[in-house]
Formats: structure tokens, C-alpha cells, sequence
């Protein structure tokens, strides 16, 4: 299923999200046709109860169904997609990444944890706490140059019910704040933001010179610059996202090569400059909640929403994970 609707506000956005793809002829592997065949957005897979936190790994993307505690794997092969477990009882994961030596990263709902996961399998805890207290529930990830660790975390697990975990009271609030956490490559871990409602996406600039957040408590799109030490200045609002009647707040995003910010929200995902100029919208067919580039050049970005995987393609590719 192909859809067309894009919503431009600028000239550039065509630039970054071609409406006739320059390179059209490129087979589509897994599909067996060519990308100006295949159209603009393109739903890949569905069923599912409630789609997060992708990444691409290795030759695959992976993400999490938060409902059933499961995350996926969504694996292009010459004969067509093929969808596998890779991991059951997930414990809520809904934000996930890579770290610098390519371990998954993955922020667990049930738990109140940031786990890792080793070449073997094993499962590692890198944080579940913080001044004695348990965090409120991690909610997505992302890794400095420097191997640093910054999570974002406010109480959002009891809107899932999981029947292999524990269930949470919404006025369950054990850090008393939402938060953006850091966790040093020692193992140190300290609060670098407390001023947001409900943190929730993170990414870096190419450079890693600027964290990106997004507050869905606000809808606001938020810029911290990083010092030296791993710290973040006071930080600016560069853009509040709304675009009517939505049941969706401002979610996961990702950064292409250039700087270009991509974030889901209401709305759809919206594509902005560096400096917060909004050029335009992909409009989703479901809330579009999370998304990730993949494929081998990184132009192919994933979104997750609601009960589907859609992906389209983007002139500039994204910025890799490790």
C-alpha cells in the first residue's frame, strides 16, 4: 500500500523528501520493483499492537511492539520480507539504539532500566536508578562520540499492560520529574535535564555538539548544547509541532548527515532545517510514533505507527548508528 501525502512548506522540502525520486530506476530490494513504482510512502508491515523504538541492525530492522513485550525483526529478502521474533518478553522496550560497539541499547518500560545486550546474548543493566530512587520508565536512547549514554525518562509504562510484568499506577512517579539522564562510559549517571514535562525522543547533531529532545508534554522541539564535560547548557524551544486535532504528541526523531531534524508527531513527521525552519510533513496514515534510517546507503527511513511499519525514501542519508 502506497500513499501520497506530503504537506510542503518550503521549496526545500522536495529537496530532502523527492516527490520523483532522482534515483527511481533503483530496484527495491525485497520487493521486486523500483522505487518510483512503489510511490512515496510505503507500508511494509502491520498486525501489530503498538510499534516503537526502531533501529536498523546489521542487515534488518528491528523495533518493539510495547503491547505484546516483543521486539521484531522486519528482514528485506529477494522472495519478500520476512518478520521474526527477536526477542519475546521485552519488558515494555520501547526506545532502542546502538551503542559504539554496535550493542543494542534498550529502554525498558517494565523494568524502569536501560539494559545492553552482549555479543553472547546476555543481558546487561547499565542504569535502573538514580539518587536511590528507581527511575520512572526510560523512554528512548541515544550515544554520544564519546560513548556516553543519554536517555530520556517520565512515567509512561502503565499505559501498556504487560502480562509477564509488573503494573504501574499512572500517578507512579519515583523520580518525581521526567528527565534526561547521562551515563558516563564509567558508569556514572547524572540528571542533565529537568526542565521538560515529559522528555521523550533524543538525538544528536552530526557534529554531537547539540542534543536534540522532544517534550510530548508540550509538543515543543528542544535544542541543548553540549560542553565539554558531557553537560547541557539551559537549552532553547525551537519549534512547537501541532497541526490540528491529533491523539499524538511529539515523539521519537532521528538527524540526517546534514543536520536536517526528522520528528514524528501531530501531524505526521515533520522535517525541519537545522536552525528549526519547518519545511513540510509526511502524513501518516496511523500516528506516526518513532522512526530510523536503514538499508545500506541509510536513505530509507522506517517509521513506526501505531499497529505498522511505513518507510519512505530521503534525498540525504541519515545518521548512522554504530
Amino acid at each position: 500500500m502506497t500513499i501520497e501525502a506530503y504537506v510542503p512548506m518550503s521549496p526545500a522540502f522536495e529537496r530532502l523528501v523527492p516527490l520523483e525520486p532522482a534515483d527511481a530506476g533503483v530496484p527495491n530490494r525485497g520487493y521486486g520493483t523500483t522505487l518510483r513504482e512503489v510511490g512515496w510512502l510505503e507500508r511494509v508491515a502491520g498486525g501489530f499492537g503498538f510499534t516503537e523504538g526502531p533501529v536498523w541492525l546489521g542487515d534488518s530492522l528491528i523495533f518493539s511492539d510495547i503491547v505484546r513485550s516483543r521486539i521484531v525483526r522486519f528482514r528485506p529478502l529477494d522472495v519478500g520480507p520476512e518478520i521474526t521474533t527477536f526477542r519475546q518478553r521485552s519488558n515494555r522496550t520501547n526506545g532502542m539504539t546502538l551503542d559504539r560497539e554496535g550493542r543494542l541499547l534498550a529502554c525498558e518500560g517494565g523494568t524502569r532500566r536501560v539494559t545492553r545486550t552482549e555479543a553472547d546474548g546476555t543481558l546487561v543493566t547499565l542504569v535502573d536508578s538514580f539518587e536511590g530512587r528507581p527511575l520512572n520508565a526510560p523512554n528512548d536512547v541515544a550515544v554520544s562520540a564519546s560513548g556516553a549514554v543519554y536517555f530520556t525518562d517520565h512515567p509512561w509504562a502503565h499505559l501498556f499492560r504487560d502480562p509477564d510484568g509488573p503494573e504501574y499506577r499512572p500517578d507512579e512517579n519515583p523520580q518525581g520529574t521526567g528527565g534526561v539522564y547521562r551515563v558516563d562510559p564509567d558508569g556514572r549517571t547524572s540528571r542533565v535535564v529537568d526542565r521538560l514535562r515529559l522528555p521523550n525522543g533524543v538525538a544528536f547533531s552530526p557534529s554531537g555538539d547539540i542534543l536534540y529532545v522532544t517534550d510530548s508534554g508540550s509538543d515543543e522541539l528542544w535544542a541543548f548544547g553540549v560542553r565539554g564535560d558531557g553537560s547541557l547548557d539551559e537549552g532553547r524551544c525551537m519549534a512547537t509541532l501541532r497541526a490540528g486535532a491529533s491523539c499524538c504528541s511529539v515523539d521519537g526523531l532521528k538527524i540526517d548527515v546534514d543536520g536536517n531534524i526528522f520528528t514524528t508527531g501531530n501531524g505526521g513527521i515533520w522535517v525541519l532545517t537545522p536552525a528549526g525552519e519547518v519545511l513540510g510533513r509526511v502524513v501518516c496514515p496511523e500516528p506516526a510514533i518513532n522512526l530510523a534510517w536503514g538499508d545500506a546507503d541509510y536513505r530509507t527511513l522506517y517509521v513506526t505507527a501505531f499497529t505498522s511499519v511505513y518507510r519512505f525514501r530521503t534525498a540525504r542519508p541519515g545518521i548512522r548508528t554504530w
